[in-house]
C-alpha cells in the first residue's frame, strides 16, 4: 500500500472516530427516514437549593480605587509609589508633599462628601485574604494620621489633592533597610457615611495623565525642584457583612466589589433523564428589582462558574450572561450545556455559581428569585435533548 494511500486512510478513520465522539444534534433530522428520526424534547430542571458566599479575589488589578462609606458598604484604600533612584539620598529635603487622585465613579449619593485621612502603612496589604477585619484589628497602618482630615463634596470627573507628613515622604526617598522607614505606602481610612467614590488605579488602561500622582517638591542640597511620580500599586479593600447583605434567605445575592457569589445546587436532573443527548441548556434567572442596587456605572452582565469539589473551578467552560424580558420581569440566560451533560453522565458535582462580570470594578447587587418562589419567576434550566434509545 502506498504512502499517500495510508495517509488519507489514517485521516478519513480519524475524522469518522472524532465525529463518534460528538453528541447527537437535530441537525440534518430532515434527511433521515422517520423511524430513524431523533427524538427532540425540552423540559425544565429547578435547583434544590442555593446560597450566597463570599469569594475573596486581590483588587490589585482593578482599574479603580474605592474609598468611603455608604450604608453598611465600606471601603478602604491604599497607595504606594515607587521612586526615582535619583532621588533617594539621605541629603534629600522634602518641602511639600501631596497625593493626587481622579474620580471616575461613586456608590451612593453622589452629592454627599467624601471624607477621610491617610496612615502610614506599616505592612504589605498585597495579600489577597487580607480583611477589613484584619485592617481594623491593627498592625498594618500607624494609628497616628499623617494628613489632615478630608472633607468635601466631589464631582465624578473631579481631581482631589491632599497633603501628607513631608518626614514620612523623605524616609520613602531616603529607604532605611528597616521596615519602619521603608516605602508601604499610605492607608486611606474613610471617615464619611453616604457615598463611596471611585478612583483612576496605575492600571495601564487609564491615562498617564489621571492616575495617582505623588506631587514632591524638594531641596537637593542647593538645588530645588519637584518631581511628579505616577507609577506604583493601588488596592482597595470594601466589605459588606452576610448578614447585612442576605436580608431574604429566599433570595439568590450576586454583590460586585466586595464579591459575593450566588450559589445554585441541583440534587437531581429531574425530568431530564440519564445519559441523554443534551443539545442545549440555558440557566435562567429572574432579577428582583427592588432588592438590587444598580447605577448609571452599572456594568449589566454576570458570568457562570462550574462548581466541583474544590469549589469554583476557574479553567472549566464559563458564560457571560445574555439578558430579555419575560412577561415584564428582567431574566439573565447562561449556556450551561457542557455542565448538564456531564450532571446526566452521572458527574457528582452539580453546582452553578454566578459571579458579577465586574466583580472588581463596581459595588454593583444583583438580587434573584430563589427556588422556592413562584414557578415563573424561580431559576429554571431549560433543557433541549434527546433520550438515549
Amino acid at each position: 500500500m502506498s504512502f499517500l494511500l495510508r495517509a488519507v486512510l489514517f485521516v478519513l478513520t480519524a475524522c469518522i472516530y472524532l465525529a463518534c465522539m460528538d453528541d447527537p444534534n437535530p441537525v440534518g433530522g430532515s434527511l433521515l427516514p422517520p423511524s430513524d428520526l431523533p427524538i427532540i424534547k425540552i423540559d425544565t430542571m429547578y435547583p434544590s437549593s442555593h446560597s450566597t458566599s463570599a469569594e475573596r479575589y486581590s483588587t490589585i488589578p482593578a482599574t479603580r480605587l474605592m474609598l468611603g462609606r455608604f450604608q453598611n458598604y465600606e471601603s478602604w484604600a491604599f497607595v504606594s509609589f515607587s521612586l526615582p533612584e535619583s532621588l533617594r539620598v539621605a541629603v534629600i529635603k522634602i518641602r511639600d508633599a501631596k497625593i493626587q487622585l481622579r474620580v471616575n465613579y461613586h456608590f451612593g449619593d453622589s452629592l454627599s462628601p467624601l471624607s477621610f485621612v491617610a496612615h502610614r502603612a506599616l505592612k504589605s496589604l498585597s495579600g489577597d485574604s487580607l480583611t477589613l477585619d484584619s485592617l481594623n484589628a491593627g498592625g498594618y497602618y500607624d494609628p497616628n494620621p499623617v494628613s489632615s482630615p478630608f472633607n468635601s463634596i466631589i464631582g465624578d470627573t473631579d481631581k482631589i489633592q491632599f497633603s501628607i507628613d513631608t518626614a514620612m515622604v523623605r524616609s520613602w526617598f531616603v529607604n532605611f533597610p528597616d521596615t519602619v522607614s521603608a516605602n508601604l505606602g499610605v492607608v486611606l481610612r474613610p471617615t464619611n457615611t453616604n457615598a463611596i467614590k471611585g478612583f483612576m488605579s496605575f492600571s495601564e488602561s487609564n491615562p498617564t495623565a489621571l492616575r495617582p500622582q505623588l506631587i514632591v517638591q524638594y531641596a537637593k542640597g542647593s538645588d530645588t525642584g519637584s518631581v511628579a511620580i505616577s507609577t506604583g500599586g493601588v488596592r482597595f479593600i470594601a466589605d459588606i457583612s452576610y448578614q447585612n447583605l442576605v436580608q431574604n434567605l429566599d433570595l439568590v445575592y450576586v454583590q460586585s466589589g466586595v464579591s459575593y457569589l450566588g450559589f445554585l445546587n441541583f440534587l437531581n436532573t429531574n425530568p431530564i433523564p440519564a445519559k441523554a443527548s443534551i443539545h442545549r441548556a440555558q440557566l435562567e434567572l429572574t432579577l428582583n428589582r427592588a432588592d438590587s442596587r444598580f447605577n448609571s456605572y452599572t456594568v449589566d452582565s454576570l458570568v457562570s462558574f462550574f462548581v466541583d469539589a474544590f469549589g469554583v473551578n476557574p479553567l472549566a467552560p464559563t458564560d457571560i450572561s445574555e439578558s430579555k424580558v419575560v412577561a415584564g420581569q428582567k431574566v439573565y440566560a447562561f449556556d450551561i450545556q457542557q455542565y448538564i451533560q456531564g450532571w446526566v453522565r452521572g458527574s457528582p458535582d452539580r453546582s452553578v455559581a454566578i459571579q458579577a462580570y465586574s466583580f472588581r470594578e463596581t459595588l454593583d447587587l444583583f438580587v434573584f428569585y430563589g427556588e422556592n418562589s413562584g414557578a415563573a419567576l424561580k431559576p429554571r434550566v431549560v433543557v433541549t435533548y434527546s433520550p438515549t434509545q
